[in-house]
């Protein structure tokens, strides 16, 4: 289950950081980066983005036996 899952979820924290890079250039004062959300989901997107790698690496090693 985790290995559908998780590379969607990493998909759609990808996207919404980088439309939140986009809107920070053009206006840096509204501080969508510097929020406590924004931080909270910058930490979910890393902990989720390293569960991926840990899994495809895993299953890759696995196909191999």
């Amino acid at each position: 289950m985790f290995r559908r899952i998780l590379p969607h979820i990493c998909i759609v924290f990808s996207l919404m950081f980088l439309v939140l890079l986009i809107l920070h250039a053009f206006n840096p004062y509204i501080g969508f980066i510097s929020g406590t959300v924004s931080l909270c989901c910058l930490a979910l997107f890393c902990i989720v983005a390293f569960t991926t790698a840990v899994v495809l690496v895993w299953m890759d090693r696995h196909d191999d036996q």
